[in-house]
């Protein structure tokens, strides 16, 4: 099938070529691929011949094999190099424009514009590569990736992603790490991902995941999966972020703190300058669960399976250090952090201290049988216990004043007592009165005096309360002005000393 012509401008149903140096040597080809020779051209030529595809005044000519200073396509500059390595592929305007290193693939408006020794690079995109000099091994699509930085081993895919970045960066999606301030050796696959200038020392962060380390100026380390994790770290370094908005749920925000482990939907951390700390979940999560291991935790308790230690646990970590216990040992301190175990004594051994230590020794008095000794006290001589009887002086009485003269209510020999207590009462009808006496004597008369009175129900009327001697007693008495109208009754309890 015959081949069509070429577009106006272009190769016309046959088209002659004209050597540039010899006029008179002309090669003609058709579209049906005819040819014809005009001079001796098969002999001629002593150098190869290239044909320049026809310009805007439709000349054609068969020019000496050199680089082509500036070929055209629909009047457009493309492939333009200096060089004369042909292994390198370049489509565009002014892509590789200065390029002399080996190899490479440069396509697209100043694609690769810079390049110079920089070698086997593949750049896709307007603007793209646009920085790289001598940058070697990089693989860029996307126009304007990569459009200043001159790193090597550098993959970049994504508009505006990688601007100024150093090496060994893998970065897939749009405006990451723009710009980049030389940084290399990272991972990050997103959108808008380290959006801020970032140092060269914020390096080996592994970020995937939409807003990721967004306004990073230099931290490194970090490793960060889900949209908008970590989006608020500026300095921290060493972070693990696991889930959407983790450590960047808008609660203590992490910042400038390092060295912690987020996980979980919006994993939040104590401070958004913490450190050293491991977080699972948000507020929300209110349970935790190991099912291999059949460990739970709630709000409210602690679940763990029944746990049998290969070794004692030492007393320092809540246990004792000891593995075996017999029937009557006691636990104590032998020495700081240390516990030792006594063992049990004899029957009617006492525990008392030795050097500083619990021990069991014999009691130093035998006690007594309890048999039929129920409220007596303990008494001892300095060689033997015994049981004594407790004995209380204290007397208690009643009498009826039915008189208004003055009525004995108690005698008591002045031999048996030197000072005497009394608490009264007399009751009159409703009327209730209590107070206190204290009666002294000298062995010949007595004293008395009365204090601490207290009534209820109203006021006994003329009441006397006196102390004389008779004979050889002292006698207590109470007048009453009308105890013969209402009688009086007396209650009284006295110590005797």
């Amino acid at each position: 099938m015959a081949k069509k012509p070429f577009e106006a401008g272009g190769i016309a149903e046959s088209n002659t070529f004209v050597d540039a140096t010899d006029t008179t040597k002309k090669l003609t080809i058709d579209v049906n691929g005819t040819t014809g020779v005009t001079g001796t051209l098969a002999t001629a030529f002593t150098t190869a011949r290239t044909i320049t595809f026809p310009d805007t005044s439709g000349t054609v000519a068969l020019t000496s094999d050199a680089p082509v200073a500036s070929p055209t396509i629909e009047g457009k500059l493309y492939g333009y190099s200096n060089s004369t390595n042909l292994s390198r592929t370049t489509l565009g305007y002014q892509a590789g424009n200065v390029a002399t290193g080996n190899g490479g693939v440069l396509v697209g408006y100043q694609a690769g514009s810079s390049v110079s020794s920089g070698a086997d690079n593949t750049v896709i995109g307007s603007f793209a590569g646009k920085g790289i000099t001598t940058g070697a091994s990089n693989t860029i699509i996307g126009s304007v990736a990569m459009n200043s930085g001159n790193g090597s081993s550098n993959t970049v895919i994504g508009q505006y992603s990688g601007t100024g970045i150093g090496s060994n960066n893998t970065l897939v999606g749009t405006g990451i790490l723009a710009p980049g301030s030389g940084v290399s050796n990272w991972i990050a696959i997103g959108d808008r991902i380290a959006g801020n200038t970032l140092s060269a020392s914020g390096a080996h962060n592994v970020v995937i995941g939409q807003l990721g380390l967004y306004v990073a100026t230099s931290g490194a380390q970090n490793s960060t999966l889900g949209n908008s994790a970590g989006q608020y770290i500026t300095t921290a370094s060493n972070n693990v972020l696991l889930g959407y908005q983790a450590g960047a749920s808008g609660t203590n925000n992490l910042t400038t703190g390092s060295n912690n482990i987020l996980l979980g939907y919006q994993a939040t951390a104590s401070s958004a300058t913490v450190s050293n700390e491991i977080t699972i979940g948000n507020s929300s999560s209110t349970v935790f669960r190991i099912p291999g291991l059949s460990i739970s935790a709630t709000t409210t308790a602690l679940t763990v399976p029944s746990l049998t230690p290969t070794n004692a646990i030492g007393a320092i970590y809540g246990g004792t250090g000891l593995t075996t216990y017999t029937t009557g040992d006691i636990l104590y301190s032998s020495a700081t952090n240390t516990l030792a175990k006594l063992a049990a004594g004899s029957n009617g051994q006492i525990l008392t201290l030795a050097a500083g230590v619990p021990t069991w020794a014999a009691a130093p008095i035998t006690l007594p049988s309890q048999t039929g000794n129920s409220g007596k006290y303990l008494t001892t001589d300095g060689t033997s216990a015994s049981w004594g009887t407790l004995v209380v002086p204290i007397t208690t009485g009643t009498a009826t004043v039915s008189a208004n003269t003055a009525t004995t209510v108690d005698t008591t020999a002045l031999s048996a007592f030197t000072s005497i207590e009394y608490m009264i009462s007399l009751k009159q009808g409703t009327k209730i009165r209590t107070s206190k006496v204290v009666v002294q004597n000298d062995g010949t008369s007595v004293d008395m005096t009365e204090f601490a009175i207290t009534e209820t129900g109203g006021t006994i009327a003329g009441v006397v309360i006196s102390a004389t001697t008779v004979s050889t007693n002292g006698v207590l008495q109470l007048t009453v002005t009308d105890a013969a109208t209402t009688n009086v009754t007396v209650k009284f309890s006295k110590i005797a000393l």
